[in-house]
């Protein structure tokens, strides 16, 4: 029997729930902006997400992904939570101030290499610094309500502020009839404000719920969290070469701006599909492997064919469905752009979606198993593979630049199955389930037929 079902189905619900609304009424929100603004402006916008976000997966230094393992030992009682804080939050803050301050006094000195800076005056690049510590916050007590089985908290709080954002940013646009940087971000940063502040509030009534004890946190625990945490920011900085954080500031600076706003909308409109593997998964499966080292190896092993059995039915579906209602998805949008190429672009950044989430069961496995430097060296290798095929193929194009790190990545995730099943005995599950099955082609037809 697998330990925690309902958990992991309590989980799964909620962070669906949430994922399939807030990245449906973002990529909602992107396509209407696409429309409204020049692809170069488009493109500039779309930068500034990726850039912000990666500042906040680098400086957040691995403290979300790497908690679950250690969740049970820093939550025993207050005193154990504030030893979190103190010696693992802080800092963390600390450095991040460090470093966005130098960023801050660099910018004059970047802004004439970089043409995108130019769009970015002293007060936006400054609400930027304040999104990133507020994103920072909202990612660390997303991840305790996650881990506290308050899934639907969070959910409700991330489409609280999703809803509340679009609505700031299209009556301000109905009112002035003009789409700027700042009328963007400063609704966005309003918005997880909002968000962050039903979370704390949330977290808060769950800490003054745990008992009082003067037992504290040991020194080798923080230094195994601080270790653990490094080789998963390290390996999750390597995961983001391979997606839309990157890859959107990388086309803007080899392939131009309106390119980079063609990848920006391709990532959101795949995004809407396949971030329920990514996000989903991800924070349930952090959940149900927060202690899979206490388990027997033979329920290690049913446990990651019963997660992959679950991710892949969901691969099927994307499959059937982007087969189904190719027209319909890319019709209204690609006649603008015709020349930009969006319809492969799009689905090369598909298949590149795809092979990243068969990546999925398998790092949250090695974090859960504490061993995260090997998941760094397996993406290492990657990133070095794309960067030498990149110098050796330096007239590649945009489409042809997806093609590659696609390729690149299913060769990774092919040796990194063969060595788990080596090491563990561990191997995905890729049956199709027949109800699934059916059930993925009625809701595609269904679809199809409602869109004609």
């Amino acid at each position: 029997m697998i330990p925690f079902p309902h958990n992991f189905r309590h989980t799964f619900t909620w962070v669906a729930l949430e994922s399939l609304t807030y990245y449906g009424l973002l990529s909602l929100h992107q396509v209407i902006l696409f429309q409204y603004t020049t692809p170069e402006m488009y493109g500039v916008i779309g930068t500034t997400y990726a850039l912000s976000y990666m500042c906040v997966y680098f400086l957040i230094a691995g403290f979300d992904k790497a908690l679950a393992p250690f969740f049970g030992r820093y939550t025993k009682n207050k005193n154990s939570v504030k030893s979190l804080i103190l010696y693992q939050a802080l800092p963390t803050y600390g450095i991040a101030a460090i470093a966005l301050s130098l960023l801050y006094l660099a910018k004059p000195y970047l802004t004439p290499k970089f043409h995108y800076l130019d769009f970015l005056s002293d007060g936006l690049f400054l609400l930027l610094i304040v999104k990133i510590f507020i994103e920072m916050t909202r990612k660390g007590f997303k991840t305790f309500l996650n881990l506290t089985y308050q899934s639907n908290i969070a959910a409700m709080a991330e489409i609280i502020a999703m809803l509340l954002y679009i609505v700031i940013v299209w009556g301000l646009f109905i009112a002035t009839g003009t789409i700027t940087m700042a009328k963007v971000f400063v609704p966005l940063v309003v918005a997880i404000s909002i968000s962050t502040l039903i979370m704390v509030w949330f977290v808060r009534i769950w800490y003054r719920q745990l008992p009082t004890s003067d037992e504290g946190i040991s020194r080798d625990t923080h230094l195994q969290f601080l270790k653990n945490r490094l080789f998963t920011m390290g390996f999750h900085m390597n995961r983001l070469f391979f997606t839309g954080e990157f890859l959107v500031p990388f086309f803007a600076y080899k392939f131009g701006l309106p390119t980079a706003g063609i990848l920006k909308l391709a990532s959101k409109i795949v995004s809407t599909f396949s971030i329920i593997i990514r996000r989903v998964f991800e924070t349930a499966l952090s959940v149900m492997l927060a202690n899979v080292q206490t388990f027997a190896h033979e329920v290690r092993v049913t446990m990651f064919s019963f997660i992959t059995s679950w991710i892949n039915q969901v691969i099927y579906a994307l499959i059937i469905f982007f087969a189904i209602n190719h027209d319909w998805l890319f019709t209204s949008v690609s006649t603008l752009h015709t020349e930009l190429d969006l319809v492969h672009i799009t689905y090369a950044y598909l298949f590149l979606s795809l092979t990243d989430s068969i990546f999925i069961a398998y790092e949250q496995f090695y974090i859960a198993q504490e061993r995260a430097y090997f998941l760094l060296s397996a993406n290492a290798l990657s990133l070095l593979s794309f960067i030498g095929a990149t110098f050796m193929f330096s007239t590649l194009s945009a489409l042809h630049t997806l093609a590659l790190l696609a390729g690149i990545r299913l060769v990774s995730c092919i040796l990194l199955g063969i060595y788990s099943y080596a090491k563990w005995r561990i191997k995905p599950s890729l049956q199709v389930q027949p109800f699934a099955l059916i059930g993925a082609t009625a809701i595609s037809i269904l679809v199809f037929l409602l869109t004609k």
